[in-house]
């Protein structure tokens, strides 16, 4: 369906997208409710694409990019400007009565970077999909982002940045494909049936559940994905009477970007953080492959991980 046919198409679509997500009159809508109908209905038409593009990359080869931050800004302007819809939909708004910059205003700046190496990962995604190149991001989903910066009396105030406290209409949940992930506990190697085993007893589970977020490439169809990795509780934890304190530290691992690391707990933190998505991220591809393939000793014909500065290192013993 091509809710952007025409003006009056895209009218029609997005009073309706108003309507059926909020269930009131379209007259009676906020600029955040305008907003988020017009991401929910951009997402519909880049999911179309995005699902011929997955098609498309079956069998083929693909990179990896693992990187702490990813500085994406506000997606809502890049991706109508690269799906080539921008102008008729500022237009369509004119006829409304609707400034595009108000609506634009409204989306939360997606807090997974706050400098050079995010905002580097970002455009380095954005390039690979306006030039065809399949390449694949795995961050963490942090919960806050770096912190919020106000002035007050001449001086700079940091607030936190609860960029998801609002829907992030981009993501979509993929909890089929969510991975326990062990922390602590220790190796035990064994032989059973005459074959080595190995099992790693006593561990504390976490489960990593990732949610995609579409990159756009410009105007040539193609859409490709970051993966963000949020930390839950996993099925695998036995609760040996700590479950309070369990659920404590687990929500600390996708809190936020950069904890303070002046501490023990705090350099724990960063590890854990570091391990988390480097494992996830390294297990989902693994796992891909072998569904793909049948078989790991042509891996490396498929898959190239790219990592952006030492954070994701982990995903070479964890390949190994």
């Amino acid at each position: 369906m091509n809710y952007f046919k025409d003006k009056e198409t895209f009218i029609e679509h997005f009073k309706r997208q108003v309507e059926t997500t909020y269930a009131i009159p379209f007259n009676e809508s906020n600029t955040y409710q305008q907003y988020i109908a017009l991401g929910e209905l951009t997402q519909k038409s880049i999911t179309q694409e995005w699902i011929k593009t997955n098609k498309q990359q079956l069998g083929k080869r693909k990179v990896y990019y693992f990187s702490m931050e990813f500085l994406m800004g506000r997606m809502i302007t890049n991706n109508l400007m690269s799906l080539g819809v921008y102008d008729l939909v500022e237009e369509a708004f004119k006829d409304l009565g609707l400034d595009i910059n108000d609506i634009e205003h409204k989306e939360s700046d997606a807090g997974l970077g706050n400098g050079g190496l995010g905002r580097l990962a970002a455009c380095f995604m954005d390039s690979s999909a306006a030039l065809k190149i399949p390449v694949h991001g795995n961050c963490i989903r942090y919960r806050y982002g770096f912190f919020k910066q106000a002035i007050e009396n001449g001086y700079q105030v940091e607030y936190p940045d609860h960029w998801l406290k609002d829907i992030h209409v981009w993501e979509i949940r993929r909890a089929e494909e969510s991975v326990d992930i062990p922390f602590y506990g220790h190796i035990e190697i064994g032989v059973e049936d005459g074959k080595l085993k190995v099992e790693h007893k006593d561990a504390e589970y976490v489960k990593a559940v990732p949610y995609d977020v579409p990159i756009v490439g410009y105007q040539n169809g193609v859409i490709n994905t970051l993966r963000l990795w949020s930390v839950e509780a996993s099925d695998l934890y036995t609760n040996r009477g700590g479950t309070f304190q369990y659920h404590k530290k687990l929500r600390q691992i996708s809190e936020m970007l950069y904890p303070n690391d002046e501490t023990d707990e705090g350099k724990i933190l960063r590890l854990k953080q570091q391990y988390l998505f480097s494992a996830a991220g390294v297990n989902a591809i693994v796992r891909r492959h072998k569904r793909e393939h049948g078989t790991l000793s042509n891996l490396h014909e498929y898959a190239l991980f790219h990592i952006n500065d030492t954070h994701p290192t982990l995903i070479i013993p964890e390949l190994m």
